[in-house]
């Protein structure tokens, strides 16, 4: 296998059954500007800007942009009824955050890099791998792909929720009941 692009990787989907977002009330949610929309207007703005918005609908995301590049986030336990447009996909149930991987304030020399960009690329909605899996493909000790989800600065964003132990869930930053909670709006049932 040379590199992490290589064609024939293992991904072992574990999808349970699909249970989807809770429904919600169409009118209270409204879609709000997207991320691109605020990097033009943020790009060049040295004072960081915080953007919130809704991931499931029990939790929101808040975003750290500065000088046109999210450069962090954090798990919210709150509802928020605003979605930006590239996490409409993700609240609905029907697919991942589209925020690219080079919107994402993080340098190529970040130990944790091809981590990352792994999950952002292969690791899907609906799907998850064990720390073990991802260490054997990416030929690193799965303690260190532990590591690169415990200081993952994007969560959801780069879906860290999705690397879960072969005995159970694995750990979270968040909190447990919010990895439990971001796997049950995936479909998986515990």
């Amino acid at each position: 296998m040379s590199g992490i692009f290589a064609q024939n990787v293992p991904i072992i989907p574990r999808k349970i059954t699909k249970l989807g977002a809770e429904p919600q009330d169409p009118r209270a949610v409204k879609c709000v500007k997207s991320v691109y929309s605020l990097k033009n207007l943020m790009n060049g703005i040295a004072n960081p800007r915080y953007v919130k918005t809704a991931i499931t609908p029990h939790l929101s995301l808040l975003l750290l942009i500065s000088k046109g590049k999210v450069v962090g986030a954090k798990v919210l336990r709150e509802r928020s009824f605003s979605i930006l447009y590239e996490f409409k996909d993700f609240f609905s149930g029907n697919g991942d955050v589209r925020i690219p991987f080079d919107f994402l304030e993080i340098s190529s020399t970040h130990k944790c890099y091809k981590v990352y960009l792994f999950l952002k690329k292969r690791i899907k909605f609906g799907s998850v791998i064990t720390y073990g899996e991802l260490g054997k493909i990416l030929g690193i000790h799965p303690r260190f792909v532990g590591f690169c989800m415990k200081v993952n600065p994007f969560p959801v964003i780069i879906p860290c929720h999705r690397v879960i132990s072969k005995k159970g869930l694995g750990g979270y930053s968040a909190g447990i009941d919010i990895k439990k909670e971001l796997l049950n709006h995936e479909g998986f049932v515990f």
